[in-house]
């Protein structure tokens, strides 16, 4: 343990004595103050509100996904050909249609991934026709003439949340032929979105702050603006070592430009883990295990993932899935880190109208903080812990913050135990991204991990 450590620890009594006392939690008083302002918060309100009654009256899939994500479930799965330079060339759409409500409702849909030829799907429960449609005109245009592959055809796939683990069902993977493309009997005129491709510069309006906000309060309407869930700003590199950032609530891609632009780019690739924040941890941490932690890591020989605030809880939750791979060794570093959750959150969740789905689980008293250290750290992950300590607040009371996160929480006992270094920095919980000296320190231990044989400590 460093003595930086010791010097915060000093601060932690800064304020302690104060006389005044709140009733409400600083995140609750947001809260009002956003329902006066009218932003996103009262949007996903009044989303809920109308949404409920407008179901009542002309009920649908889409409607069920705004005012119930606890009731939807992500569908993955692989789509295989027997001919994969077609199946590289040509444009594909994976769709789910359901006559649940009305007849052939799209409910949602994705273009092929580039990565591995794999999709997902957010659906509800209910029963749906997967169906796999291909640009065979090359008019940007998927219709139903161009159908080279389904699942189950008609008797298609029931989707019951309640039955997967997070909420995530996979396996379910499609066959397509586009020697003999078949004709879906219900009409199909789905257009192609805008190159939506995996590679994006920081700058791109995808990961402007209007766009996170909007995965903090809509998942649904989230996934149509940002359909892939990994970004990077070059193609893929095999020779180079990929880090995963992964961002906290309300957070974008954009807030990693400084260490993204800070480390040895000949040594190390930046990904980006893109995802609706607002949701709850559970099915996100599940979607993280399942895309990055249940991958083919012999491909990987070496993986770093970064996280800050809310997203080294999302990751931490997933390393309790994660089994040792032989050949694979793991970097985890995580930055301002709420790992005894929130006392904010938890004032939330008892007090707030409407409820943010992750703040049930942030909350410091919440059943995810108290499984989040349910396993040990397998073998074969090295862990490191950064801590901010910097409160700009010109009236401090109560326990000493980042400004956000107290350091009670982020120096969590369980924690600091697992950890094999801790630092900390007189900086707020979003200065601490854009720090020189953490930044420094950042790439001392990956020029340590670069250069480690597997094995060896």
């Amino acid at each position: 343990m460093n003595m930086i450590l010791d010097k915060a620890q000093l601060r932690q009594n800064h304020g302690n004595g104060a006389t005044m006392k709140i009733k409400f939690s600083f995140l609750f008083l947001m809260i009002l103050t956003v329902l006066v302002s009218g932003c996103g918060y009262m949007e996903m309100w009044s989303t809920k509100w109308t949404g409920k009654v407008m179901h009542e009256v002309s009920p649908s899939h889409e409607r069920v996904k705004d005012i119930s994500p606890e009731k939807c479930s992500y569908v993955s799965g692989y789509i295989k050909s027997n001919d994969p330079e077609k199946l590289a060339k040509i444009p594909c759409m994976i769709a789910a249609f359901s006559d649940d409500y009305s007849e052939n409702e799209l409910v949602d849909c994705q273009l092929l991934s580039w990565f591995d030829n794999s999709y997902y799907l957010y659906l509800p429960e209910g029963r749906f026709s997967i169906l796999v449609f291909a640009d065979l005109d090359n008019d940007s245009v998927f219709e139903q003439d161009e159908l080279v592959g389904k699942y189950r055809g008609r008797e298609g796939l029931t989707v019951n949340p309640d039955q997967y683990r997070g909420g995530i069902l996979e396996g379910i993977d499609i066959g397509v032929s586009f020697e003999h493309p078949g004709l879906w009997d219900s009409p199909v005129r789905i257009k192609a979105p805008d190159k939506e491709g995996y590679v994006k510069t920081l700058d791109d309006p995808i990961f402007s702050h209007e766009v996170a906000e909007v995965g903090v309060y809509s998942t649904p309407a989230f996934l149509k603006k940002a359909s892939q869930i990994l970004y990077s700003n070059e193609p893929w590199d095999k020779d180079r070592i990929p880090i995963i950032f992964v961002h906290g609530v309300g957070g974008t891609p954009r807030e990693w430009r400084f260490f993204a632009e800070g480390i040895d780019r000949k040594i190390y690739q930046p990904w980006f883990f893109y995802y609706p924040s607002g949701q709850r941890l559970e099915k996100t941490s599940e979607a993280f295990y399942r895309f990055f932690l249940c991958y083919d890591l012999d491909k990987v020989k070496k993986l770093v993932i970064t996280a800050h605030s809310m997203g080294g809880l999302v990751v931490r939750s997933a390393m309790n899935r994660y089994k040792p791979h032989p050949n694979n060794d793991i970097l985890y570093v995580t930055i301002a880190t709420p790992y005894g959750g929130s006392e904010a959150a938890q004032s939330a969740v008892e007090n707030a109208p409407v409820v943010v789905p992750c703040w049930k689980d942030v909350a410091n008293r919440s059943r995810f903080i108290e499984d989040l250290f349910q396993q040990k750290l397998a073998s074969g992950i090295e862990f490191h812990l950064f801590f901010a300590y910097r409160d700009d607040a010109i009236i401090k009371i109560g326990k000493n913050t980042d400004g956000t996160i107290t350091l009670i929480s982020q120096l969590d006992k369980r924690a600091q135990k697992e950890s094999v270094q801790v630092y900390g920095y007189d900086e707020n919980h979003v200065s601490i991204l854009s720090s020189r000296d953490a930044l420094a320190k950042y790439n001392e231990i990956l020029a340590s991990f670069a250069g480690r044989k597997k094995g060896t400590p």
